[in-house]
C-alpha cells in the first residue's frame, strides 16, 4: 500500500519540480482562455465523434468519448461558439483523457492541480471552509483569482475565475476543479458563465480578499515522503486550538458548547469525570477534594475537530499513514511495525487482519509521561481518533 502512495506523491513531486516557479506561472487570462477554446474546437472537429442532447437554456451537450461540449448549435462547426467544456470520464487503464487548459486530467492528485496554477498561500491558510490560492489585477479592467474550496482538511473544488470588463458588464469565466480523496475528479471550463455589474464583482473580489487575509486555518501539507516525516511527538498534541497534555473541562465548553452529558465514576481515591458531546468524548481523573489532576483519554469520531496533523475522520488509510514516518518493517501476519520499537519508548505499528481495516498506534514518550495515539480504519476510512495517557 506505501509502495504506492510513495509513487503517486513522488510522481506528484516530480511533475512540480518540472513545471515553472510559482513566480512564473501566470494566472487566468483572457488571452489563454481564448486560444484553448479555438484549440478545443478544432480538435473537436478533427474528432468529429459525438452525440448531442438538449442542455439548459436553450443550449446542447456535444458528448465525445472523454469530454463534453456546451454548445449553441446543434452541429458543430468553424462558427460554433463553445460556452463551456466538461472532463468528468476517467478512461479505461491505458487510454488518455485529453488535458485541460492547464494540463490536468481527471485522476489527477491535487498537489498536481495546485502545481500548475499560481499559488501564493503555500500553507493554504484561511478558513475552514477557504483558502485564496492568489488574487490579480483589478476592476474595472481584468481580474483573476484562485480559491480552494474545503471541509477543514478535506479538499472539495478548486475555482480559477477570470472577471473581465465589458460595455455590458463585468464577464465572469471559471475552471472549476471538483475533488474526491485528494485527487481531481471533474473539470469545467466555462467561458463568459455570467454577466455581473461592476458592484457586484468587486463585491466578490473584496470577498476573496477578505479570506486571503484570513490565517485561523490552515492545511496539514505532507512532504510527500513518508520516510522522511517526524515520528508522532509533542508537537502533535497541539491541535484544533488544544493541547491535549494541558486540556481541562472549561477549555472543551468553550469550544463545544455547554450541550453535553457526563457520568461520574470512583476509581480508588480518585474520580473519573467523562464528558461526551456529539462528536468527541473526554475523560479526566479528580482527586478526592475535586481538584483537577490531569486529562485521561479523548476520542473523536465524527468530522467537527482537526486532529493531529490534520487528521480528520473519513480520511483514507493512506492518507493516515502518510502524515507520520513510515519505515516499515513487517513482524507477522497481523502486526506491521512502522517506526521505534517498544523497547525504545517512542514507535508506531498497525495491527491489521483483514483488507480495509487496521488499528495504528503511536506512541511518545514527553517527560515523565507516555502518551498514545489509535488511529481506528474500518472499510478503508478514519473512524475515530483516541488519544490517551499509558
Amino acid at each position: 500500500m506505501m509502495k504506492k502512495l510513495t509513487a503517486l506523491l513522488t510522481a506528484a513531486l516530480l511533475l512540480a519540480a518540472c513545471l515553472p516557479a510559482l513566480a512564473d506561472i501566470a494566472p487566468l487570462s483572457r488571452d489563454e482562455l481564448t486560444a484553448w477554446r479555438q484549440q478545443t474546437l478544432k480538435d473537436s472537429l478533427a474528432d468529429n465523434h459525438y452525440t448531442v442532447e438538449d442542455a439548459e437554456d436553450g443550449l446542447y451537450a456535444m458528448a465525445f468519448d472523454w469530454y463534453t461540449l456546451i454548445t449553441d448549435t446543434q452541429r458543430l462547426s468553424s462558427a460554433t461558439r463553445i460556452l463551456a467544456v466538461k472532463y468528468d470520464l476517467v478512461p479505461d487503464e491505458g487510454e488518455t483523457t485529453p488535458a485541460d487548459i492547464r494540463g490536468i486530467r481527471p485522476g489527477d492528485s491535487v498537489e498536481t492541480l495546485l502545481a500548475a496554477w499560481p499559488n501564493e498561500n503555500e500553507s493554504l491558510a484561511g478558513t475552514r471552509e477557504e483558502a485564496v490560492l492568489y488574487q490579480s489585477g483589478s476592476l474595472p479592467g481584468q481580474a483573476s483569482a484562485g480559491v480552494l474550496k474545503r471541509d477543514g482538511q478535506r479538499a472539495e473544488s478548486v475555482i480559477y475565475s477570470l472577471y473581465q470588463m465589458t460595455t455590458n458588464g463585468v464577464s465572469l469565466s471559471k475552471v472549476t476543479y471538483t475533488l474526491t480523496g485528494g485527487a481531481v475528479d471533474t473539470i469545467e471550463i466555462a467561458f463568459d458563465d455570467e454577466m455581473l455589474t461592476l458592484a457586484d464583482a468587486q463585491d466578490e473580489l473584496a470577498a476573496i480578499l477578505d479570506v486571503q487575509a484570513t490565517t485561523e486555518f490552515s492545511a496539514f501539507l505532507s512532504n510527500g515522503e513518508s520516510m522522511e516525516a517526524e515520528p508522532f511527538n509533542r508537537d502533535d498534541l497541539l491541535f484544533s486550538g488544544l493541547d491535549f497534555l494541558s486540556l481541562t473541562p472549561e477549555q472543551l465548553i468553550a469550544l463545544l458548547g455547554d450541550d453535553y452529558a457526563e457520568e461520574w465514576a470512583e476509581d480508588g481515591d480518585r474520580q473519573i469525570r467523562v464528558m461526551e458531546w456529539h462528536a468527541l468524548t473526554a475523560a479526566f481523573v479528580y482527586a478526592a477534594n475535586g481538584e483537577l489532576i490531569d486529562i485521561d483519554n479523548l476520542v473523536m469520531d465524527e468530522d467537527l475537530l482537526t486532529g493531529p496533523r490534520g487528521l480528520t475522520i473519513g480520511d483514507t488509510l493512506d492518507v493516515v499513514l502518510s502524515r507520520f514516518r513510515y519505515e516499515a518493517t513487517e513482524v507477522d501476519g497481523i502486526h506491521t511495525w512502522l517506526y521505534g520499537s517498544a523497547a525504545e519508548g517512542d514507535y508506531g505499528v498497525m495491527d491489521s487482519q483483514y483488507a480495509g481495516q487496521a488499528e495504528v498506534h503511536y506512541v511518545t514518550a514527553i517527560e515523565d509521561q507516555r502518551v498514545e495515539m489509535i488511529l481506528y480504519v474500518n472499510e478503508g476510512v478514519l473512524r475515530s481518533i483516541t488519544l490517551q495517557l499509558i
